[in-house]
């Protein structure tokens, strides 16, 4: 045992490419930990050392079940180093090495936890960016949990595809979305790509993405999607949307494609995919290439059962042919945008909610919530939150980007981010069984429709970072089991409706940058204190 600053050291845990991890005790709280020291050699960039300790304190702060809290961000005689909770089961990647590969409901169950950490730390403006099973660990009771969030980039930021700035890429290649490949940087749905990758691992015991060297590996993600035998047949559609290589065309969140799982089942199991071309040999199954590109702790060639070999291409070649397929995904992209969905007026519906040939075909909601969607995409320019090959050819509302659906009704509109331009129709009222709406970072305009305000079984409301103006709907205080209201940045104006104290489960208020009236008083001003200690010298 060796002792390092308060900590003692008992063993070695693993090595990566930001430092090597040590099972420790913290001698003043009693505790274990796993201690990250990072490698000299990056302590000596002060711009990385800089945005590391940022990146620490921020991932510090984050609390949830489903995450690997960080305790401490440190320096001893010249040595940095990271304290993060010790998880005494493991990696998923030791997990699946043991036991090859995972029964589906293991599978969902472990995806849905991985899941729930994430949605905490999206919801915070943090994407992990490295998603991969070995960074999923299980503490002493079984729990998945989400590790290295400090090392994540924040929602947002710059798109450099290097901490240090110098075009190193981060990540690990086989879990690499096809927009982090392209330079454009990682949001969001970076995640949920790699989720999906993880998720296929589990069920078949094989990575997704594998070839002899990095460029190989880089190419198969830019290829036509290839799934493997041994998928529940049911889960399929919600897969391939999760793998989709446009970012604006992969499912919204890892929680909707956990929720797509649910809403279908693993009742049979998929014999097989067919190659995109008669003849075409299957891949070679392979170690990840991991090693060439800042591997994480433990990180190593994953052993899989041997296919037949693929030829081998020169690099040369392989980067010609990616550029050849990004060209092709641009030019595809213009081409489904140039029909735009047709709407029909209706008498016997509020007239401005379209009926379409969509909502008389769709199998998995009733009409008038298909049609409320439909508004939805007419009124906020809606090519700009899915592809007409879903609205057209699909008969399952949960295949539509951005929308969830629960028990047969739609419960999550997830469309952040997307360059939504108009307002927001009333027509949203009809959705009762909303749980979530989420459409912050977009450019909407307009008033709040009051009819949002009877969506009782809202959870959280999110329409930040628009244009919005008006003033709170004092109804909104009828939303009850709302936990979290996200107005910042709009340009909404009066007073901050007195109705909200009666949001007892809420625990998240944002109301900054806008032109509210904040002075607050009574119990109004009691309880914005009780959301933010500060709100006296720090109102919005």
């Amino acid at each position: 045992m060796v002792a390092f600053t308060r900590y003692e050291i008992f063993e070695e845990l693993g090595r990566g490419g930001f430092g090597i991890v040590y099972k420790a005790r913290d001698m003043a709280l009693d505790r274990l930990v796993a201690l990250k020291i990072l490698h000299p050699n990056l302590v000596n960039d002060p711009t990385f050392l800089g945005r590391f300790r940022q990146e620490a304190r921020i991932a510090a702060q984050l609390d949830h079940p489903n995450l690997v809290p960080v305790y401490e961000f440190g320096e001893s005689e010249g040595r940095y180093y990271i304290a993060m909770g010790y998880m005494a089961g493991g990696s998923l990647k030791e997990l699946l090495k043991r036991e090859g590969r995972l029964e589906p409901e293991r599978a969902r169950e472990v995806l849905g936890q991985i899941s729930a950490g994430l949605t905490y730390a999206h919801r915070r403006g943090i994407i992990h960016r490295d998603l991969k099973p070995g960074n999923i660990l299980f503490d002493g009771e079984g729990r998945a949990r989400v590790s290295d969030m400090g090392f994540a980039k924040l929602l947002g930021g710059e798109s450099s595809l290097s901490m240090t700035g110098t075009g190193g890429i981060v990540g690990t290649p086989a879990y690499m979305a096809p927009e982090i490949w392209r330079g454009k940087g990682a949001g969001a749905a970076a995640d949920v790509y790699s989720a999906a990758c993880i998720l296929v691992e589990m069920l078949t015991g094989k990575v997704l993405f594998e070839g002899e060297s990095t460029p190989e590996v880089m190419f198969k993600h830019f290829e036509p999607l290839r799934l493997p035998d041994g998928l529940p047949r049911e889960w399929i559609p919600a897969i391939e949307q999760a793998l989709e290589k446009e970012p604006e065309e992969r499912t919204g969140a890892v929680e909707e494609l956990v929720s797509g799982l649910r809403a279908q089942g693993p009742d049979e199991v998929d014999g097989g995919r067919q190659a995109e071309e008669e003849g075409e040999p299957e891949p070679e199954e392979t170690g990840s290439g991991a090693g060439e590109q800042l591997p994480e702790e433990g990180e190593g060639r994953t052993e899989t059962a041997p296919e037949p070999q693929r030829p081998k291409k020169p690099a040369l070649y392989l980067l010609l042919g990616l550029l050849a397929v990004v060209a092709g995904f641009l030019i595809g992209r213009q081409i489904t945008k140039a029909g735009n969905l047709q709407v029909l007026e209706t008498a016997t519906l509020t007239p401005t909610i379209g009926q379409t040939f969509e909502c008389e075909q769709v199998t998995d909601v009733p009409r008038e919530e298909c049609e409320a969607l439909v508004s939805l995409y007419n009124s906020t320019n809606g090519d700009r939150w899915t592809h007409n090959d879903n609205w057209k050819k699909s008969t399952r509302v949960y295949s539509w980007h951005g929308i969830s659906v629960r028990d047969g009704h739609v419960n999550r509109i997830y469309l952040p981010e997307n360059q939504l331009s108009g307002s927001i129709p009333p027509e949203l009222g009809q959705l009762t069984r909303l749980q979530t709406i989420w459409i912050s970072y977009n450019q909407l305009s307009g008033s709040i429709p009051p009819e949002l305000c009877g969506l009782t079984n809202l959870v959280n409301l999110d329409l930040g970072a628009n244009r919005l103006s008006g003033s709170i709907p004092t109804e909104l205080g009828q939303l009850t089991n709302l936990e979290g209201l996200y107005l910042y940045e709009n340009q909404l104006s009066g007073s901050i409706p007195t109705a909200l104290v009666n949001l007892k489960k809420l625990t998240n208020l944002r109301l900054e940058n806008n032109r509210l009236n904040t002075n607050a008083a009574g119990p109004l001003a009691s309880f914005l204190r009780k959301l933010n200690p500060d709100w006296d010298t720090q109102s919005p």
